[in-house]
C-alpha cells in the first residue's frame, strides 16, 4: 500500500481526507500540535480522521520538523492541506504570519520530497485566489485576490507550481469552493441554516443576490483521490 502524508487534519476537509483516503493508502495525518492540545470541533475532526490513519505533530514553521517527518515516513504522495487561515475574512488578517506558514515551508517540503522520491504533491488552494466577479469563475481567469488571505493562498499556489517544476515533482493545486458536510464549523452558512430549520428560528442573511458554488465534502475527497491517480506515473 502506498504511503500518503496529509497535513492539516484538524481542519474540516483535512479530517475527511484522512478518513476517506485511509481506506486506499497508508496515511500519516499531521497537526501543528500534539493531540492532547486540541479540543472542541478540532479534536472531534482529528478523532474522525485517525480512524483510518496515524496522527503525529508536524510544525511547519520548523524546517527540522518537516525534514524529520518526511525522512521517517517517506510518503509516496503528499496532500498539503494545512495553512494559516485565522481571521481569514477580516481586514485584520495577519498577512506576514500567513506567508511564514503558507509559503516559506514549501521550500523545505519540496526539497526533502525530492530527496526521498515522493511521486506527487497536491496543495490545497482557495477560491479566494480569484477576483470577485458576477460571472462564473474559470481556471484561465487572471487572479487578482481582493483579500490578504486570498493573496497569501495565491502566493502558495505559484510557489508550489514553481517548486514542483524546479524539482521535477508532479504538483497539482486544488482551489476549493465552499465545501460542506459533517464536522463543518457550526457558524458556517449551511450548518447555521440547517440548525435554524431544526429550531424553527430565523437567522440573519444578506439580500441573497449573490451566487455561490457549494461542494459536498464527499465529492471533494474523491476529487483528491482522482488527482493522486493523475499524478501517479503510468496511470491516467
Amino acid at each position: 500500500m502506498q504511503r500518503l502524508l496529509i497535513t492539516g487534519v484538524s481542519s474540516f476537509v483535512g479530517a475527511h481526507l484522512a478518513n476517506y483516503l485511509g481506506n486506499h493508502f497508508e496515511v500519516l495525518s499531521t497537526g501543528s500540535r500534539s493531540l492532547d492540545c486540541y479540543e472542541g470541533i478540532r479534536r472531534t475532526r482529528i478523532e474522525f480522521g485517525v480512524r483510518n490513519s496515524t496522527f503525529c505533530t508536524l510544525d511547519l514553521s520548523n524546517n527540522e520538523s518537516i525534514t524529520t517527518i518526511l525522512n521517517e515516513f517517506k510518503p509516496d504522495f503528499i496532500v498539503h492541506h494545512a495553512g494559516y487561515a485565522y481571521n481569514y475574512a477580516s481586514s485584520n488578517f495577519n498577512f506576514q504570519e500567513s506567508i511564514r506558514l503558507n509559503v516559506l515551508p514549501l521550500i523545505t517540503l519540496f526539497q526533502e520530497s525530492k530527496k526521498i522520491g515522493t511521486e506527487g504533491i497536491i496543495v490545497t488552494g482557495s477560491s479566494s485566489e480569484y477576483s470577485n466577479s458576477n460571472e462564473a469563475l474559470r481556471e484561465d481567469l487572471f487572479c487578482c485576490p481582493e483579500s490578504f488571505y486570498g493573496l497569501s493562498k495565491l502566493n502558495s499556489t505559484l510557489t508550489s507550481l514553481r517548486l514542483g517544476n524546479e524539482f521535477g515533482i508532479p504538483t497539482a493545486v486544488l482551489r476549493l469552493f465552499i465545501p460542506f458536510g459533517p464536522l463543518d464549523h457550526p457558524n458556517k452558512l449551511v450548518p447555521s441554516f440547517l440548525d435554524s430549520i431544526r429550531s424553527g428560528e430565523s437567522i440573519p442573511l444578506s439580500d441573497c443576490t449573490q451566487y455561490r458554488d457549494f461542494l459536498s465534502v464527499n465529492e471533494v475527497v474523491r476529487c483528491y483521490e482522482e488527482v493522486i491517480k493523475k499524478l501517479t506515473p503510468g496511470k491516467s
